[in-house]
């Protein structure tokens, strides 16, 4: 049963939102006309994404086959940092410029325009140097012509590839080949500011990693046109791998720069040695030093082979180390000349690295206080330093050897006493000569291990995907917004009939009376239009007629528990308007028409309007007033007979009569309750047309006299706020029956469809054939949801 009454009042529900289908139809359809104009003018925002994998740069350097361990890079990459670095201004700035992106060109449309790239029919060629455009911005149209173009709409003709000075900037509109086949028409020229390109093309980037444990980087670009976003992404590919090339190039460079100059030097050092041998072996007459100390100067051989090797070393580090006090604080230095220290040629290639992330972070706009770049200074001091100390310890380390060898060589030395002095200085002069000759050799190699990983430096990146661009626009998403567009279409009226039942505190249907009264309602009047006629008639079939027809049951029912044969009805309401009178009359006129004898008693002595409902002349009209102040009269004076009455009723009236100074007082004289006595004698139903209850007392003064009232409300006038005075006059006499009517039901056409009797009730008198034949839609949506 509950969930009956559930399922009802959802349909009562929505029904009453159903009456405003058209409405919200319409919000529907002209929002999904907004989204559809929406879409059909914004301009499409496509994504095109690459792949690449930054590569490990460790041990790909050439060299030549040596002893030597050399270190060229570090084994672990940063991606945030390759991320930062792609990111950067320095690498944008290289793009805009490669591409020229500060230069846009635009079809002009009625409402949108769109962007042309490779597809324009001509070019724009700015008058001024590139570094003058940067912060220059200008707007301007172009229409082209068979033999030229106008500018800005205006009538002078411009000949094509020639300057133009009218702008701000002078320019040269330069046709494509393909000029005798270009689409003439309306284009839009827009110079934008290096500094608005930078941001939105760094806005319109992501960089994403693959995964934690990969080396694979995910760039994604958006853009209005397909064809640009991909040369974008490409040229920022291609000028990425280059930068990190180049960097590795740089070390190459200076390490050949150094070779060079070292070269110069050692050829003169040799020529010097060489001289002095050949000048030594003149004054001594030397020609050839025969080798007789055999085995026994092969000990002294070694020591000395030793000392020389030590000896060079020793060079390389004084070599070494001066290069580093004389160069400048942040100047690269020279790596694997030839000492074969691994620390130390650890130290120079990470020294190496360190100054090279220092300045890119220069470069890219970090100034000295960046943390970043105070923090890499601080590093290149700290590396620097340790590199001098571990060189000055390794050549600490090479005398404490030199002096032991030189130890070992001198007890030797006893034995080489028949060796001749003179084979002594020659040796002396030919181990200067290959110390500089080994020196010469080994920077030779190294200037071609530089020189040939100048010339094939392995690529920073590896492309894994080509830049390719997504087939439908990443925005707007025609789903969502065709979708948003419905909901907000279907909300908004939704709502706003919500907020109109909620603000709405008039009564409007029976359920109303119901569910805050708890009394029983016992009549539903229709709504009468003001040209119809209100009083029914005997034998009439209208709605008007049925609805007393069913208050007249429903009253006979009230009253049986009233074991009185002669019955006062009570008609009354809260306020004036609510159509007290004209259900009074209309009950009376019901009441009459079962042979049954009715009275009526305006009994309204403040407001009296029985006599204009039933067209009487009131002037000289006596009634209950003077019934009740002149003891003299009889109730024969004050009856007017319906026969009497233009419209001939079968019901008797007894007016208000004349409008009394105190109507309340008046009432409870005991003259009004012997005239009801006396009319009880004659008639069997008393029907008595009161004042209001809520404004007058005059009512609730009598009401202990009624045997039943009937309370009326008028739907779409009476306040929902009276219900606690309609249920407070209840209260004053509980034991009388009390029955609500509901006047005016239809009259919103909002409500009004809860109420008809052409689909709620079926009598068979044969009007109700007529009256369905005018249902409107809502009427019949109404009737078979009744039916479910």
């Amino acid at each position: 049963m509950e969930g009956k009454e559930i399922q009802f009042k959802f349909k009562e529900e929505a029904f009453k939102y159903l009456i405003f289908w058209k409405w919200i139809v319409l919000s529907c359809a002209a929002f999904l006309l907004v989204a559809y104009l929406y879409l059909r003018y914004v301009s499409d925002i496509y994504a095109t994404q690459a792949k690449i994998q930054i590569l490990d740069q460790t041990n790909n350097t050439f060299k030549l086959p040596t002893n030597s361990f050399n270190i060229f890079g570090d084994n672990d990459k940063d991606l945030e940092n390759e991320i930062e670095l792609i990111k950067s201004t320095r690498i944008l700035n290289k793009v805009i410029d490669s591409l020229e992106l500060n230069t846009e060109v635009y079809t002009k449309g009625k409402i949108k325009s769109l962007e042309l790239w490779d597809t324009a029919p001509f070019k724009i060629i700015w008058g001024i140097p590139t570094q003058e455009l940067y912060n220059k911005s200008l707007f301007f149209n172009i229409t082209l012509k068979e033999n030229g173009y106008l500018l800005d709409d205006k009538p002078t003709l411009y000949p094509y590839n020639k300057t133009n000075l009218t702008q701000e900037i002078p320019f040269v509109v330069l046709p494509k080949n393909e000029r005798k086949k270009q689409k003439l028409g309306v284009y839009q020229i827009r110079l934008k500011p290096k500094n608005t390109l930078l941001q939105e093309l760094s806005n319109n980037l992501t960089i994403t990693k693959q995964g934690t444990q990969s080396n694979i980087l995910k760039l994604v670009l958006k853009g209005g046109n397909t064809a640009k976003i991909n040369a974008v992404l490409g040229a920022l590919i291609s000028i990425f791998d280059n930068d990190g090339v180049k960097d590795r190039q740089l070390v190459f460079e200076k390490t050949i720069e150094f070779v060079d100059d070292r070269f110069q030097y050692l050829f003169t050092e040799l020529d010097s040695i060489e001289k002095q041998k050949a000048a030594y072996k003149k004054s001594q007459k030397i020609s050839f030093i025969e080798a007789d100390a055999g085995v026994i100067m092969q000990k002294s051989y070694d020591s000395e082979n030793n000392i020389e090797k030590i000896d060079t070393q020793l060079v390389l580090a004084d070599i070494m180390l001066n290069t580093i006090n004389k160069s400048k604080e942040l100047d690269l230095i020279p790596v694997n000349i030839g000492i074969t220290n691994d620390e130390i040629n650890g130290l120079s290639n990470k020294l190496n690295e360190v100054i090279l992330t220092r300045n890119k972070y220069m470069s890219d706009g970090g100034g000295k206080t960046n943390p970043i770049v105070a923090s890499l200074t601080q590093q290149v001091n700290a590396v620097k330093g340790n590199l001098k100390s571990t060189i000055i310890g390794y050549k600490n380390t090479l005398a404490y050897q030199k002096r032991e060898l030189s130890k070992i060589q001198g007890l030797s030395a006893k034995n080489y006493n028949r060796i001749p002095d003179n084979e002594k200085s020659l040796r002396s002069i030919e181990r200067q000569q290959n110390i500089k000759e080994t020196l010469y050799i080994l920077l030779l190699q190294k200037r071609e291990e530089a020189a040939v990983n100048l010339a094939i430096t392995n690529p920073t990146i590896k492309l894994i995907e080509y830049p390719n661009f997504t087939s439908s626009p990443i925005y707007p998403d025609r789903t969502l917004i065709y979708g948003i567009a419905f909901v907000i279409g279907l909300l908004i009226p939704l709502i706003l009939i919500y907020m109109y039942f909620v603000s709405n505190d008039k009564i409007q249907t029976k359920s109303d009376l119901e569910q805050h009264l708890k009394l029983p309602v016992i009549s539903e009047i229709p709504f009468v239009d003001a040209n119809e006629n209100k009083l029914i008639r005997v034998l009439d079939r209208s709605i008007l007629s049925e609805s007393f027809r069913i208050l007249r049951t429903n009253l006979s029912f009230l009253l049986s528990s009233q074991k009185k044969r002669n019955q006062v009805v009570f008609v009354t309401s809260s306020i004036k308007g609510e159509g007290k009178t004209f259900v009074s009359i209309n009950l009376a006129i019901t009441l009459s028409s079962t042979n049954k004898k009715v009275v009526l008693l305006g009994a309204d002595l403040r407001n009296p309007q029985l006599h204009s409902m039933l067209n009487y002349e009131r002037k000289g009209l006596k009634g209950i007033s003077n019934f009740i102040f002149d003891d003299k009269l009889t109730v024969e004076d004050v009856l007017v007979r319906g026969k009497e009455m233009l419209s001939k009723h079968e019901f008797d009236v007894i007016f208000s009569g004349t409008i009394p100074p105190n109507p309340a007082e008046l009432l409870a004289n005991d003259r009004f309750s012997a005239l009801l006595d006396i009319l009880k004698e004659t008639y069997d139903y008393i029907v008595i047309d009161t004042a209001p209850t809520l404004l007058v007392t005059d009512t609730t003064v009598i009401s202990g006299l009624a045997d039943a009232i009937l309370f009326v409300t008028r739907a779409n006038f009476t306040e929902k706020k009276l219900f606690k005075h309609i249920l407070d006059f209840q209260k004053i006499n509980p034991k009388i029956s009390f029955g609500l009517i509901i006047n005016n039901v239809g009259q919103n056409k909002i409500y009004a469809s809860n109420y008809s009797y052409g689909y709620n009730y079926g009598y068979g008198y044969g009007y109700e054939k007529n009256y369905s034949r005018k249902l409107t839609l809502k009427y019949r949506i109404a009737r078979w949801l009744r039916k479910k």
